[in-house]
Order: C-alpha cells, then structure tokens, then sequence
C-alpha cells in the first residue's frame, strides 16, 4: 500500500530546496523510482522544474522512493514514466514531492520561493498529458510555420494558410491543424492557474505530449504575427539569464515576426483564424506575457509608471487580470488551493512590496481576497469594484470584496476604466474601512432604477449566437423608446439599434443610420427562422452588420447583462442582479456608474457596475451636481 511522503523539516537556511532524481529505466511499465534530496539553492546542480496540472481528485499514482512505495498523483506518476531517460538520472524540481504539503510553514516560504526556483531552473517542462494521434502532426506544423516565418518565404505560407477554393488538399490540411491545435489549447493544464508564473519566467519551456516534445520559442514566431506589428514584443534577454547565442536567435525571431507582420494583413489574419479557438486565447496570452516578460526593452501599451516599465512587470490587479479574468477563452483558471489565486501572482507583480503579508496559509481564502481588495482600492484601483460579480461562490465576503474562487469574466465597463476612468485623481478618491468588512467610499447619489428588462443571456457557443436572445433585448430597448417621455418613437429601432451596439463594443459602431436599422431587422428576421427550424440565418450573416466581424465575437462574450431605465430618463445596462429600486452612483475621482441596493442604517450592498447611454464620459456626475455628493457604507 502506497503512503503518503514524509520530509525532515529543511534546514534553517532559507534558500534551502529539495530535488528529485529520478532514476533511469527502459521498460515504461517499472514503477517510476526517486529519492529526494536536500540542496542549497545557489549551489544546486543543473535541474529541470515541472510545470503541470495538479487536480483536485488526481490521485492513484505511485513512485518507489527507496523501495518503499509512495503515493502520488496520477499525473506525477504518467509524466515521470515518460520523462526519465534510458540511461542517466535526471534532476527535476516537482512541488509535489519537494515541498512538505502538510506543513502550512514550510508551503508558504516554499512557495514564495517558486518564482525563483523555476526562474533558476535549466527549463522548465510542461507536461500536457499523454500524447494522441495529431500531436506530432501539429507540433511539424508548428516548427515549419515557424520556420517559413523567420525564413519570411510569404509565398509558401500563401499557400499553405490561404489555399484557393478548389485545393481540396491544402483546405483539408488547413482543417486539420486547426482541430489539433483546438485539441491541443483545450488540454487541462492550460486551465490551472500556476502555470502562468511557471511558464513566463523560465528560461527555456519544453512543452511535452506524451513522447513528442516542442521548444516553447517556436510560437513565439507565429503567435506574435496575430498581433498588430508595433506589438511584436523584442524577445531579448535579461542580463546573465540566458546566453548571448540565444539572446541573438531571440531577436532574430522578433525580427523576422515584425517584418512578416509588417509584410502581410491578410496573411496574418488567416493564421490567426487556423490557430484561434474557444480555448487558444489563453495559450497566446501566455506567450505574449513571456515575451514581454523577458524583454526589458519592448514597449507597452497604454500608461505606466516607471518603475513597471523598468521591470517588465504589472500590478498586481494587472497580472490577477490577466491570468483569471478571460476575454474571449471562457474557461475557468482552476486552483486547488483557492488562496492561490493572489498567492501564485505575486512575483510577477511590481507592487509585490505592497502586499508584505503574503504568502501567508494561515490564512482563509476569504481574509487573502479581502486584505488584496482593501489594499488595491486604497491604492486606487477603483475598477476593481466591477470585478465584483454574483453570485458569490464565498457567501461570507463582503458585498465590495471580488471573489476569485468563481468564475469572473470581463466587466462591462473595463475596457474604459481600464483606459481613461483608471486614471484616478488621487486628489477625490477616497475610501477607508471604518469596521471590519465595511468600505466607506465618497460618491455621489446619481438617480434611482424605476424598471428592468430581461436578461441579455444565452448559451451560444464560440460559434453560434443566440439571435433570439439579441432580438429580444432589442425588442426591451425599442419598446422603451416608443415611450413620449423618450422622444421621437420613429427613431426608437434607430436608438435601440445603437445602444445595443454601443454596449457590445463602446464606440466602434459607425455604420449610418439605415445600417443600423438593417442590422436590427436582420436579427428579428434570425430570430424568427431560427424559431422556425430554419438554421440558414447564421452568425456570418450578423457579422456583415454595420460594424463588421468584431460585433460577433463581442456578443458572444457580453452576455448575462440586463437593461434598465432610471427614474429620470436614462437607459443603460448592469449585472442580472440589478433590480428597481436600486441606486446608480458615482465614486468620486472615477467616471464610471456603479448600482448599490440599501438595506437600512446607511449601509448598502454593492450590485455591480454599468453602462449608462450617454453617461460614460462624466457626463452623469456633472448632471448630479454638488448637492447629491455623500458617502457609502458598503457591507
């Protein structure tokens, strides 16, 4: 019977680890065997550190550590078997057999040392699982991709990602990437968490399928070509990390990436198609933060202080973002240990000194989630507030507290937040914790939500949107704006039209007006065939709307929102939770509406965020005026 592994408490040096050696062996059906020893780690010998997912009911497996059997996951037992060689030890660095799970002391200082322990590795090895039967055939796909672009051969790329109508062969080949490279993004490990620290700062990335393996560098030729040319970032090296001679192959890919970006728009998009999924958007971002991660040089977008543009790295807030909140991939960034969630970002972070607290597993998941979301706010990340989104997985974190253990997805309001209503005036912003769990924050009192309509809600998938649950929002909206106290009712298909779009991407929409009102009775019109049985109304039809392809991709993702109007007139849109009788608001130093429901004594319970019609820009604030200014509790 296996037990589970034991360890003598490290010594009192603090850049103490544990390696495992894993033994030699030729038949794959011997039980993988290891011992696990004790080094320092500046003078550890050259080791690999595996990057794999640990899931909550992966159990089973087994190693012989000195003959005695030892439990260990499923996972751990299959990647060793395929991982040792046939006549050498190898060195590998595994969390699971060198830090002392039952030990909470031992977890957090290990733990806060994993940055550096994979940072320090050789490499790192990703191991996705067994291999299937298309796992060689993409990773040659991959490798010759990559190796057409550094070559910039446009021509045989043509033919290979643009084939003409009657190459059979050549689409069938197209098809078949694709399907691999779906198989191959919607592996578990690209859904776990942690991976994102290991992955980013390691040295080198092996990425391994069963017996089939490929150098992480590869992407970086192909995935970067489906950004934009001045957001190629310059893959150089941090000083002393890697070598000269692979500094200069770096570079030299970012060369050849930014040139092929420059050279073809259309070519570019058609690799993008072939390699874009419901589920790759996460494996490009990755990429993409490795890439910036390990060059100092490239530029960012947006605005950032100094000290994050001379380290590469984010804010916190930032980095939780990336990693957990999904744009386009709606898979759910799994963790065992749901304290993890802020735990596993904070070397990536800039303001890591912010948090001198963390790690700490002494505490619960509910006080890690609370300390991070009073410190952000304090800092001023007031969009942090829209990250709040229900129902809540932890009942007992406070109304204003984003829990991380659920599924969060993009607010509605970041992408302006995120680039104008994020640059707070220190001088307004103002928020602090009277009581334990209680946030005071000075706003205003903006207007009251008089009535609701239904839910912009359904279960498209990646491909197919739910006409019927467009048009009916559609039909909400257009009902309103036939109301007098609302205008002119001719113009209400006009007015639902554009508020319908304008809430999907914010100010994108500039067909005229006829389009608009096309767009709208073409969504009716699928709706209504779609109800009929007839499925020929598809979403590459609503894609030729005013506003072009992006309007498809976005509704697909902007989903479970419910629209409202105010007693005074204004339309916009909140979180499902939204009911009469709620409160719009306003936070001072932001411009961003947010929803708050009184539940007596002053104190109220935050909602969500919103987007009012006309509203986004200050425009509600200024309308308020001094006299509506006041303070919140919220619980």
């Amino acid at each position: 019977m296996a037990t589970p592994l034991v360890h003598s408490a490290l010594s009192d040096n603090a850049l103490d680890f544990r390696i495992v050696k894993l033994h030699p062996a030729t038949d794959f059906s011997d039980t993988p065997r290891i011992d696990v020893e004790e080094r320092p780690r500046a003078s550890a010998p050259p080791y690999e550190a595996l990057s794999y997912a640990w899931g909550t009911n992966d159990t089973g497996g087994f190693v012989l550590v000195s003959n005695r059997k030892v439990a260990v996951s499923e996972t751990v037992e299959t990647a060793l078997r395929h991982l040792r060689l046939a006549s050498a030890p190898r060195l590998l660095w595994i969390d699971q057999l060198c830090i002392n799970q039952a030990d909470d002391r031992e977890k957090t200082h290990q733990v806060g040392q994993m940055h550096h322990v994979y940072a320090e590795a050789e490499r790192a090895v990703v191991w996705l699982g067994p291999a299937v039967d298309e796992t060689e055939y993409l990773f040659s796909a991959i490798r010759e991709t990559a190796a057409l672009i550094a070559r910039e051969d446009l021509e045989t790329l043509h033919k290979m990602y643009r084939p003409s109508y009657d190459d059979d062969a050549g689409r069938a080949r197209i098809e078949r990437i694709s399907e691999a490279f779906e198989e191959f993004s919607a592996r578990y490990y690209w859904s776990r968490l942690w991976i994102f620290q290991e992955f980013i700062v390691a040295r080198h990335v092996a990425i391994v399928c069963g017996e089939h393996s490929i150098d992480a560098s590869e992407f970086f030729n192909f995935f970067p070509v489906t950004f934009p040319s001045e957001k190629v970032p310059v893959m150089s090296s941090r000083e002393g990390d890697i070598s000269a001679e692979d500094a200069e192959q770096l570079r030299l890919r970012h060369d050849a990436a930014a040139a092929f970006s420059e050279a073809s728009v259309e070519l570019r998009g058609s690799i993008f198609i072939v390699f874009y999924t419901p589920t790759s958007d996460y494996v490009m971002t990755l990429v993409l933060q490795r890439s910036i991660w390990w060059n100092p040089d490239a530029p960012l977008d947006g605005p950032v202080d100094g000290d994050v543009l001379a380290s590469r790295k984010r804010p916190l807030f930032e980095v939780m973002r990336m990693a957990q909140v999904p744009y386009s991939d709606l898979n759910f960034r799994g963790a065992t240990d749901e304290r993890d969630r802020i735990f596993a970002m904070l070397n990536l972070a800039a303001d890591r000194d912010r948090f001198p607290e963390f790690p700490d597993y002494s505490m619960t998941a509910a006080q890690a989630y609370t300390v991070t979301a009073q410190r952000l706010l304090e800092l001023g990340y007031h969009s942090l507030l829209a990250f709040n989104q229900f129902p809540k997985r932890m009942a007992t974190l406070p109304s204003w507290v984003p829990d991380w253990s659920g599924s969060i997805t993009e607010p509605m309001s970041f992408p302006i937040s995120d680039y104008c209503a994020d640059l707070v005036d220190d001088n307004i912003w103002c928020v602090s914790l009277p009581k334990d769990g209680v946030l005071k924050i000075d706003g205003f009192s903006i207007d009251i939500i008089q009535e609701v309509g239904s839910v912009w809600h359904s279960n498209w998938s990646a491909d197919e949107i739910d006409h019927a649950a467009v048009a009916a929002f559609l039909d909400w909206l257009e009902a309103v704006y036939n109301r007098p106290q609302q205008g002119d009712p001719a113009q209400a298909t006009l007015r639902a039209s554009w508020l319908t779009l304008a809430f999907v991407r914010w100010s994108r929409c500039d067909g005229d007006d006829e389009m608009l009102v096309e767009w709208a009775d073409h969504i009716r019109n699928a709706a209504a065939e779609e109800q009929e049985g007839d499925m020929t109304a598809t979403s590459d039809e609503t894609a030729n709307g005013p506003c072009g392809n992006w309007l498809c991709y976005d509704m697909r993702i902007k989903t479970s929102r419910r629209p409202f109007l105010t007693a005074k007139g204004h339309i916009g849109f909140s979180v499902p939770q939204v009911q009469a009788g709620d409160e719009l608001c306003g936070f001072s130093g932001t411009n961003i509406p947010h929803v708050l429901r009184g539940v007596g004594n002053g104190e109220y319970v935050f909602v969500g965020d919103a987007y009012v019609e006309e509203g986004m820009e200050g425009e509600l604030f200024e309308e308020a005026g001094e006299e509506a200014k006041r303070s919140f509790l919220l619980i």
